[in-house]
């Protein structure tokens, strides 16, 4: 039964990455989408060495789940980080040194110990003190996490605060994970080896329940708020409130931006950026940045593209005799090159360039 619920956990886990990546295809999305994907080769990871030999064919691979209990927590606040505050210039590499830095002293502990056995590694000072780091990393994002959630919670406005019902659900998570990470210490520390072998399997496949069903729970809750707010899926879930000085600014550098966009056409240079914006507007380049995430709800390059691919359609569509090149097409709309303008194309029309022209002769004759 346990190895069915973990097999099952890995699929859902895997398809709800997947399909949150591909569904709803956004700046923010792909960050909740790498949590259950890496989500997902967790739960595998730990089927892999909890029931087939691969834990003794291959122990060096042990250690793979462990990074990976540092790696979640990282791309938890790494998400909250993008939904909450969009682009604020902050530098969140730190995020993952813990991660990192499990890999190096992981093979570091593998080099140093050859040769390498299942028993090598587990119940070691090193394999407990991987558990104490988990838990603690854990204490440290949840803490983190939970303070963030509620100076958000402060700083929303009434109307907007049941959009803060999901980061709640993150913030559980966090919880769910620290405790679990709570349960595997113990049971390494403490039980494994200390007790009599009845006892200790009898608390392992207890253990073993306690995990997956911990992680189904998060994937269940996960489904459903996908189902019931699917914007979470999308663009920043919530706005703080911003003074009323900040916000006229903000306007007045949007609609400066919109005349420039529409009038000017700047985007139809191919080297066009954040920084000759942000010049064009006489600010800096990270308030174009936030300008365009939090009061558009895009990144700068899916903004700017999909203007690229308006006038490509309007190009497409004024060349009857079909003398312009893709080359020609991708030139002349801002594009630096014909494979990124066909990439770009395609994902926001859902159609080649050639497969939209068809559609204009088919229009025509129709």
């Amino acid at each position: 039964m346990t190895v069915t619920i973990f097999l099952w956990a890995f699929l859902q886990s895997l398809l709800l990455g997947f399909a949150i990546l591909f569904v709803k295809r956004s700046s923010v999305s792909k960050y909740l989408s790498a949590i259950f994907l890496a989500m997902a080769v967790n739960i595998f990871a730990q089927y892999q060495f909890r029931y087939t030999n691969v834990k003794f064919d291959f122990p060096e691979l042990l250690i793979v789940a462990d990074i990976f209990d540092f790696l979640l927590p990282a791309l938890v606040m790494l998400y909250l980080d993008k939904i909450f505050e969009a682009n604020n210039g902050r530098k969140r590499w730190w995020y993952f040194a813990p991660a990192a830095t499990v890999v190096l002293a992981g093979i570091v502990f593998i080099l140093s110990h050859q040769p390498y056995f299942f028993e090598t590694f587990i119940n070691s000072y090193f394999h407990l003190s991987l558990l104490a780091g988990i838990v603690l990393w854990r204490i440290f994002t949840f803490i983190k996490i939970r303070n963030q959630y509620q100076e958000q919670y402060t700083n929303t406005d009434a109307k907007q605060r049941d959009e803060l019902k999901w980061p709640k659900v993150l913030v559980g998570y966090i919880g769910l994970l620290l405790y679990v990470s709570v349960v595997q210490f113990i049971f390494h520390a403490f039980i494994d080896g200390h007790l009599g072998a009845v006892v200790t399997e009898t608390l392992r496949q207890l253990a073993e329940v306690n995990y997956v069903i911990c992680l189904s729970s998060i994937i269940f809750v996960t489904i459903y708020f996908a189902l019931k707010y699917p914007k979470l899926f999308s663009v920043k879930l919530v706005q703080k409130k911003t003074d009323k000085s900040e916000d006229r600014l903000m306007q007045h550098y949007l609609e400066k931006m919109e005349v420039l966009i529409a009038e000017k056409k700047v985007y139809l240079e191919s080297d066009f950026n954040e920084k000759l914006l942000a010049e064009l507007l006489g600010t800096q380049a990270y308030v174009v940045s936030k300008l365009v995430n939090e009061y558009i709800g895009k990144s700068f390059s899916e903004y700017i593209n999909e203007k690229r691919v308006a006038e490509a359609k309007h190009i497409l569509a004024a060349d009857t005799h079909k003398q312009l090149t893709n080359f020609a097409v991708a030139v002349d709309s801002g594009f630096r090159s014909e494979s990124v303008f066909y990439v770009n194309f395609k994902k926001i029309t859902g159609m080649t360039p050639r497969q939209y022209r068809k559609s204009l002769q088919a229009s025509a004759v129709a």
